[in-house]
């Protein structure tokens, strides 16, 4: 790189990691702080998690803060985000966004808290007080009803058996992320109250796969 840069900018110097190191800490340190003075006087603030994991097969945690300002414009702001190292249990993950919310001086701002239905995430936020309400995504919710609609007949289902038994057993070493089937899914438990809208929707779709099947 420095040889690359030697030639591509003429009389650059590359500053020594040491020095990139103290720039980075420093731009840190002020970006909490205004994290910290934009969160000071809002009175509720609901938070966005998620978990996932990219082609190098490292793992990433996010939370994202959401409120309304005084003129009730819709203000997001991420305040947290990390690759997570090692084993990735429950635990760690609560840990984590505690530690978010408290350096902060939100833990007692929370209102609600929206992740996706993986057992895991469910775990990691479940028995915390400072989150008021914990709300399923409905987007992850409809694609698992359609995930499981479009499975039209049971020779599909003969057919990708294999391949599911195949997926199944390569994720066993990863089974923090193993996510929750639809019937294990309590949508009642959905704020606002869409459960009864979308368990119909299930009903329906599962009406027309038998309707399907039959004709």
């Amino acid at each position: 790189m420095r040889s690359f840069l030697a030639l591509a900018v003429l009389s650059y110097i590359l500053p020594h990691r040491n020095t990139v190191r103290a720039h980075l800490a420093k731009l840190y340190a002020q970006h909490r702080n205004s994290l910290h003075a934009a969160l000071a006087n809002i009175p509720a603030i609901a938070l966005i998690s998620d978990v996932w994991k990219n082609s190098r097969d490292l793992h990433f945690v996010s939370l994202t803060a959401h409120f309304r300002d005084v003129n009730f414009n819709l203000i997001s702001l991420t305040i947290g985000f990390r690759q997570l190292v090692g084993s990735h249990i429950t635990e760690r993950r609560r840990k984590y966004r505690l530690y978010e919310i408290t350096s902060l001086n939100i833990q007692n701002k929370i209102c609600s808290i929206i992740t996706d239905n993986a057992t895991n995430i469910v775990a990691a936020i479940s028995n915390v007080n400072y989150f008021d309400m914990r709300i399923l995504c409905l987007a992850h919710i409809f694609n698992l009803i359609l995930h499981d609609s479009l499975n039209l007949s049971d020779e599909n289902s003969d057919d990708d058996a294999d391949e599911n038994e195949e997926a199944e057993s390569s994720s066993d070493n990863d089974s923090d992320d193993e996510e929750m089937s639809l019937d294990e899914i309590n949508l009642d438990n959905i704020i606002p109250s869409t459960g009864n809208t979308l368990l119909n929707v299930y009903y329906l779709v599962d009406v027309v796969r038998q309707f399907v099947r039959v004709t």
